[in-house]
């Protein structure tokens, strides 16, 4: 499990810095949302706003319709994998605003079978949303 965290944290740091060369231009959102659209519309939105990035990185309206579109996906059964589903739409409704919402969406994680280490992922956002500043 400890491995697992270790891994996750060296992404989230080097996704980070990858943001923070990226961020004076307004291509990070269109770069980050390109690749696993709604996952990346999620840590695109997180990224720039705790880097303080102006533009359209931030906007909801991107946010709303991509967690419309996971939310879908998981209401269809249609995910390969439901957990990594359900923490991408806690990290978009967290980036909304929406954090109990959030904490329900995680709370489902650990229903299914752990795979592209959602349970680690999950845990570890519960973890940031307990932070006072979320």
């Amino acid at each position: 499990m400890s491995n697992s965290i270790n891994k996750l944290q060296n992404f989230e740091t080097k996704v980070r810095r990858q943001c923070a060369d990226h961020l004076s231009t307004p291509s990070l959102f269109r770069l980050l949302s390109r690749r696993e659209a709604n996952q990346a519309r999620a840590i695109a939105y997180e990224a720039a706003a705790s880097l303080g990035a102006p533009g359209d990185a931030t906007a909801p309206e991107r946010l709303e319709a991509a967690l419309a579109a996971i939310t879908e996906v998981i209401e269809s059964d249609a995910a390969e994998s439901p957990g990594t589903a359900l923490y991408v739409q806690a990290r978009l409704r967290a980036a909304l605003g929406r954090v109990d919402e959030a904490r329900q969406s995680l709370a489902r994680v650990f229903l299914f079978p752990d795979r592209n280490l959602s349970h680690a992922l999950a845990r570890r956002f519960e973890l940031d949303l307990m932070e006072p500043s979320k």
